[in-house]
């Protein structure tokens, strides 16, 4: 009975939808989008029967340039709407149920945008945010004086697959658009808006312009709504051209506000120049124009303040403002006369009653010209006694400044004997030194800050008679050393104005022992005073001295001179020659004759065979060179230093030649034939017969060498030049017959040779040529070779002597390197603990896009092998920079250096011209390394899980990764629960950049004893036994041996097949633990939790009893249509 009423159930519910369907009338279930002017429409009509055909398609209401049509099966409508189509237009269509006979008559609307369209409308004040319209909006209000920036954005809908209406071959541009403004009832609105933008103003498909300019609202504008319109009307590129026009249009109210104003101006009543000029500040004072304007309902007073507290000027004025939108000027007086360079007027404009409201603020900036400050009158002369001061004189009686608030500073220079001082109030006095009179001038400045006067002011300084004491001037300059047989002269000159100088000369010695005297009088007005020193060896002290009748030193200034000579019968720069085995001339008794005498420094030494005479020569220096590979003695300076002598350099030579020349370091070499090398304990040793010059050089065989030829940093499509400078590397023999070519250099280059080289080379000689060639603009980019230069020539045996190079060529690449940094500094260090992050900074300096641009970066020479990783920056456009970051793990890394080369390589393409860019740039970069620095790089346990075994392996590495070997290394395991307190110890570790730097051990760890649970084993490394360096942490876990021997015994009633199973499981989840441990540090226990849902046994149970559902349905039906049949 029930599967006979779910069936009837279920047939009625078919009929009642059969039903619903029949009687439901036809109807269009879809609707139509927007059209496009130009642009090919097309309406797929969508109806609720299936079975329908469509026709009789008609415009209603207007006639279009182009017939739409309709697909009487599908429905599918198309209409190409004409230029100038652009509206609202109204279409029908016949639909036609084919199976009920239903016809429906569909009418709908076609909405068409232009083509050429105002797609966004901005008003705004100036300065602020601006706010879109649409067409017919009302704008924000605005108030008379405001300034509006207005965008418009326009924009061609034509695209290049679309554009119907233009046939096809010809660009679907929109050219030479006129966009036009009106603001009605305002003339000076702007209205060709062309003016805004290039000119012609074009479209090309889908693009868009926005064009902005400003307008003011008048300031007499009153209060209502005005209509804003915006037309752009424009033609396309078809051979007969098609019009394409839109129009757009806004509110735009104006309000004016009560107690509202506006200042439109202020400046400078100035009937000259900008500035004030020193004329307008003498004729009295100026003014200041403010301009203002009333822009509100109502008619007020308004004061206007201009003020500069820096100068202590104020001024004000009221003025009346009518409500007529009508300019209003007012006119305030302001003393400039203090006003220098450029400063800022304030100027305030606030409402005259009360309560006061301020309208307008703002500044004005005014220049005022320095007036110079002048000398009005002559200071001088100035008259005073000898040894007396002069009268006070106030020196701004005799000078004028305009500007009276200006502080003036006065100064004297180019005095000699005069003294001038000026105080803080200009007070000057003058006085001069003692003893003197005459007539002196000086020079007197003025300044005011700005400007300065000058004047010369003579002083006369009359003469005393009655006290005059001498001076010393002009005192003799003479050298500090001579030689023990020279007569030296010392002099000074005697002032004497009342001619009754007394002088002395005394001479003393090292000891301060008077050793010679002389005294003397004058009775001149000038007197040089001379004495003539012809002591021993020693030192001396030589003085002049004007004394009294008594003896006594005259009182005062320049009454005594003093020199210090020393009289040497040697030279006494011996220590100019350091070396240890230079004869020590303390120890000579007969300079003249000096045996064994040696000079030694760095580069080498001279053992003299025979006695020199050394009691002509104060400074050796003068007069012997030893350096790299080259001695000379001066014989003709020195003639006690030209006899034999043995000459040691200290450099080592494989094949040495031995030169002399007859000059003083100077003069042409030529083999010495008489020179003898003999044995020494170090460097070269020969004998010489006597002295000039001696070189020594390493004898080369004639050879060419040819100098790196590189053009770089040159640009496609140009010219560039180098120089290849061909060299006698060989120091005998010369070169001849000398040619130079270029070898494999292809003609698109059109390299050319300019000079030419001499046929014959002498040894060490050098000659140079210039290459010009042109670069092609589809040049490689990066360095390249484009040929060789090969030169040729023949040896003293006449065999063929050849060198070849390399012609490189680097394209100028604007892929610019701005910056690399390593670690986060552009002088990091590398770090061998932790990862390096360097990070390149790129720029494109090309007139071009880039794409494909890639950064690659190289540390070089990392044990053998270069470590390199690159990072894709893509597309890089015209002016734009990027930064990349690539990382560098060291830590695996065999480091053997303390510095590493860090090479970038960037590369790209220009989008356009196809040219390729590469720049390449190295940086070196030390490693991170501290002094002492020890590391506990591993520690694993070999089981980090024990249940019922009792020990496990603790494997410890710790590596030196400081600057310093290191010793007494001791490395401790503790953990306080379990008991463990082990050690290692007299451990000892080379530096990091050495083979042995690194120590394993391994501890064994025993947890008898221990209850389940998890313990942290500390892991500690010291050096020089107590100093803590590094510390790790391991956990190991001990779990409850009796929960899994329980377990186990539950299980043996399995049988011995499944405890087989059981034990070879538990074997291989051991040995996978082990292999684990090895390789990686130990990971903490993970519990799965999981429930008979979540098995595939489940899932499969799910599945059946949902098939067996299914049949029973079926079979139900079946009975079901069984029993109907009987």
């Amino acid at each position: 009975m029930m599967k006979k009423t779910l069936l009837a159930l279920v047939m009625m519910f078919a009929v009642l939808i059969t039903a619903t369907t029949a009687l439901a009338d036809l109807d269009v279930t879809s609707t139509p989008g927007v059209a496009v002017e130009g642009i090919l429409f097309e309406y797929d009509i969508d109806v609720n029967a299936s079975n329908v055909t469509f026709s009789d398609v008609q415009p209603d209401g207007f006639i279009p340039y182009f017939e739409p049509e309709i697909d009487e099966t599908t429905g599918m409508f198309s209409w190409l709407p004409g230029a100038m189509e652009v509206g609202t237009f109204n279409f029908k269509v016949l639909v036609t149920d084919k199976d009920t006979g239903d016809v429906l008559v569909y009418e709908f609307a076609v909405e068409v945008e232009p083509v050429l369209d105002i797609i966004e409308m901005k008003i705004g004040k100036t300065g602020s945010t601006l706010q879109v319209y649409e067409s017919g909006d009302t704008t924000r209000t605005f108030n008379p004086g405001d300034e509006l920036t207005i965008q418009l954005t326009i924009k061609n809908k034509y695209t290049e697959i679309h554009h119907e209406l233009i046939q096809d071959g010809v660009p679907p541009y929109i050219d030479w658009i006129n966009l036009q403004g009106v603001l009605v009832g305002f003339n000076d609105f702007p209205f060709d808006l062309n003016q805004f933008t290039e000119d012609p103003l074009y479209l090309r498909a889908e693009q868009e312009k926005t064009v902005e300019f400003t307008y003011m609202v008048p300031y007499n504008t009153v209060t209502d709504d005005y209509i804003m319109t915006f037309v752009a009307e424009g033609y396309d590129l078809d051979v007969v051209k098609h019009l394409y026009y839109v129009w757009k249009g806004l509110t735009i109210p104006v309000k004016r506000v009560p107690n509202t104003m506006a200042v439109t101006g202020v400046e400078l009543v100035d009937t000259g120049a900008d500035d004030v000029t020193c004329s307008e500040k003498e004729a009295g004072v100026a003014q200041v124009r403010v301009t203002l304007v009333n822009t509100g309902s109502g008619q007020f007073d308004v004061t206007v303040v201009v003020d500069n507290t820096n100068l202590g000027v104020e001024s004000s004025g009221t003025i009346f403002l009518p409500n007529n939108g009508v300019e209003q000027e007012l006119l305030l007086d302001v003393d400039l006369t203090n006003l220098v360079g450029e400063q800022n007027f304030n100027v305030n404009a606030f409402r005259t009653s009360v309560p006061e409201i301020v309208y307008y603020v703002t500044t004005l900036a005014i220049t005022g010209e320095n007036c110079p400050v002048t000398f009005t009158s002559e200071v001088g002369p100035v008259v005073f006694v000898e040894d007396t001061t002069s009268d006070v004189i106030d020196l701004t009686l005799f000078v004028d400044n305009v500007e009276t608030t200006q502080d003036l500073t006065f100064t004297a220079e180019g005095t000699e004997n005069v003294l001038v001082s000026i105080n803080a109030e200009n007070n000057m006095a003058v006085t001069a030194v003692a003893d003197w009179s005459g007539t002196e001038t000086f020079t007197l400045t003025v300044s005011d800050g700005v400007s300065e006067a000058i004047q010369e002011v003579t002083v006369t300084v009359t003469h005393n008679a009655a006290d005059d004491l001498p001076i010393l001037l002009d005192p003799s300059v003479n050298d500090d050393v001579i030689k023990e047989d020279e007569n030296e002269i010392f002099s000074a000159t005697i002032v004497n104005p009342d001619r009754n100088a007394t002088y002395q000369w005394i001479v003393t010695d090292a000891d301060d022992v008077v050793v010679d005297t002389f005294s003397g009088s004058t009775v001149l007005d000038e007197f040089v005073s001379e004495y003539h020193f012809d002591l021993n060896v020693g030192t001396y002290t030589v003085t002049l001295s004007l004394v009294d009748d008594t003896g006594e030193l005259l009182a005062g200034a320049n009454k005594k001179v003093s020199w210090t000579v020393q009289v040497a019968d040697r030279p006494v720069d011996i220590d100019k020659f350091s070396g240890s085995e230079t004869t020590n001339l303390e120890t000579v008794v007969d300079p003249s004759e000096v045996s064994n005498f040696v000079l030694e420094n760095s580069f080498g030494k001279i053992e003299f065979t025979d006695n020199v005479d050394l009691s002509e020569i104060l400074y050796l220096e003068d007069v012997v060179l030893i350096e790299d590979g080259l001695v000379a003695v001066d014989s003709y300076g020195a003639l006690g230093l030209g006899s034999p002598a043995q000459i040691t350099l200290y450099k080592a030579f494989t094949n040495p030649s031995i030169f002399v020349s007859t000059g003083f370091d100077e003069g042409t070499f030529v083999t010495c034939t008489v020179c003898e090398v003999v044995p020494v304990t170090s460097g070269f040793g020969f004998t010489v017969p006597g002295f000039s010059t001696y070189k020594v050089v390493e004898e080369e065989p004639a050879r060419i060498t040819v100098s790196d030829i590189l053009v770089s940093d040159v640009s496609r499509g140009d010219s560039a030049t180098v120089t290849v400078t061909v060299t006698n590397a060989g120091s005998l023999e010369a070169l001849t017959h000398v040619t130079l070519e270029l070898v494999g250099v292809d003609s698109k280059y059109s390299a050319q040779l300019s000079g030419s080289l001499p046929t014959t080379l002498v040894a060490g000689a050098s000659a140079t040529v210039t290459l010009t060639l042109s670069v092609p603009s589809d040049e490689d980019a990066g360095r390249h070779s484009i040929g060789t230069v090969k030169v040729t020539a023949q040896n003293v045996l006449g065999e063929t002597v050849e060198a070849t190079e390399s012609v490189d060529l680097q394209i100028k690449s604007f892929l610019v390197i701005k910056s690399i940094e390593i670690n986060g500094k552009s002088s990091g260090d590398l770090s061998v603990e932790e990862e390096n992050e360097i990070e390149v900074k790129v720029k494109n300096e090309y007139t071009q896009d880039m794409e494909n641009v890639e950064v690659t970066v190289r540390i070089l020479d990392v044990d053998g092998d270069d470590l390199e990783e690159s990072e894709e920056i893509g597309d890089l456009d015209e002016g734009d920079t990027d930064t990349v970051t690539v990382t560098f793990d060291l830590r695996n890394e065999e480091i053997d250096k303390e510095e590493y080369v860090i090479e970038v390589t960037v590369t790209g393409d220009s989008v356009d011209d196809n040219s390729e860019h590469e720049t390449v740039e190295t940086k070196t970069a030390s490693l991170d390394l501290e002094n002492h620095k020890i590391i506990v790089d591993k520690a694993s346990l070999g089981s980090s899980t024990l249940t019922c075994n009792l020990q496990t392996t603790l494997q410890v590495n710790v590596n030196n990764v400081g600057k310093q070997d290191e010793e007494d290394i001791v490395i401790k395991v503790t953990n306080d629960a379990l008991g463990l307190n082990l050690k290692k110890s007299n451990i000892d570790l080379e530096k990091f950049f050495d083979s042995d730097n690194e120590y394993d051990t391994s501890f064994n760890i025993n947890v008898d004893g221990a209850r389940a649970g998890s313990y942290p084993i500390t892991i500690e490394v010291f050096r020089d036994t107590d100093r803590l360096e590094d510390t790790e942490t391991v956990t190991l876990t001990v779990g409850d041996c009796t929960v899994q021997q329980s377990t186990s015994q539950g299980q043996t009633s399995y049988g011995d097949d499944a405890l087989a199973a059981q034990l070879k499981a538990q074997l291989e989840l051991d040995l996978l633990s082990r292999q684990s441990a090895t390789t990686a540090q130990p990971q903490p226990a993970t519990t799965f939790t999981t429930s008979f849902r979540d098995g595939s046994i489940y899932m499969v149970l799910l599945g059946a009893l949902t098939l067996l559902v299914l049949v029973a349905l079926v079979l139900a039906v079946a009975v079901m249509a069984t029993r109907r049949r009987r």
